[in-house]
């Protein structure tokens, strides 16, 4: 009778190490290409969030000088205020004085 080659029988066989290695080469490539796609998306949103920074800049700007108008306007209109409340008060005076005048009758002569 012929004897049968016994095989050793070995827990890791080529096939085996095929499939391990195209696995770890397969989670390798998919970490590759999020990663690429994660960094090109960041810097994206960067150049986004700095543009819209920018414009926010801008905005601040332009209300800073609109607020520097606005207080030089009302000190302008205070001191307006207080020239008119002075020629009023003038005007007041005189008209007291003219009506004291034009009720004593003997002042005209």
């Amino acid at each position: 009778m012929a004897r049968r080659k016994k095989r050793e029988f070995t827990t890791f066989s080529l096939s085996f190490l095929d499939i391990m290695s195209c696995g770890f080469g397969a989670v390798i490539l998919v970490y590759l290409i999020m990663n690429h796609a994660i960094v090109e998306e960041s810097a994206e949103l960067n150049e986004n969030v700095l543009s819209e920074v920018s414009l926010l800049e801008e905005d601040v700007t332009e209300g800073e000088e609109g607020l520097v108008r606005l207080r030089n306007t009302l000190s302008e209109l205070d001191q307006k205020m207080a020239e008119a409340q002075g020629l009023a008060t003038r005007i007041a005076e005189d008209r007291r004085a003219w009506t004291l005048k034009v009720s004593r009758p003997n002042c005209w002569h």
